[in-house]
């Protein structure tokens, strides 16, 4: 295991860098360090889909996922990008609100829309905003479990299930306060 100090760090889906400078000071530890796991459950109503969901366009560079700003990537310049899927959602549990992406796979399945679908919705409306609208209609609302690992903020859905209500007894509680 090793200390450093003096480190630039950053995060990109998922992706983490530490990035050395002249003022990096590196030592080495003579200590043991254990690996938890950090894959969560969690279940809840799909509050909110923010920005940046639905129909993207993805750097086409090597190894480069980042998403396009109006044909740019942050890394690359301007690119001709490549079409995916993806919904950027909130998840209220009844206790706390948990920030999820799912990622083409499992969007495709959430909402039954296919990248080819979605790009004949953007193409025939001439706007990609339709195929988030859509997305909207189909899942927000609705209560899911999902399970997935952690990233900075965001859980990343690798398995989910839509459920009829929470079965946390907290989360049903507080549901029925609501109504």
């Amino acid at each position: 295991m090793y200390d450093l100090r003096n480190v630039v760090t950053d995060e990109y889906q998922g992706q983490f860098s530490v990035k050395l400078n002249r003022t990096t000071t590196i030592e080495q530890l003579d200590e043991e360090m254990e690996v938890g796991d950090d894959e969560v459950e969690i279940e809840g109503a799909l509050v909110d889909i923010q920005s940046g969901s639905g129909l993207i366009k993805r750097c086409p560079d090597e190894d480069c996922t980042r998403v396009l700003q109006n044909g740019r990537c942050s890394e690359h310049g301007e690119v001709e990008g490549e079409f995916d899927l993806r919904i950027k959602a909130v998840i209220d549990d009844g206790m706390d609100v948990h920030e999820v992406i799912f990622d083409r796979e499992a969007t495709e399945a959430v909402t039954g829309i296919s990248l080819e679908e979605a790009q004949e919705m953007a193409m025939d409306a001439l706007d990609t905003s339709v195929v988030a609208d859509e997305m909207h209609e189909k899942v927000l609302g609705r209560y899911y479990r999902v399970v997935g690992p952690t990233f900075g903020r965001y859980v990343l859905v690798d398995e989910f299930e839509r459920i009829t209500e929470p079965t946390d007894p907290e989360a049903v509680l507080i549901k029925a306060r609501s109504i």
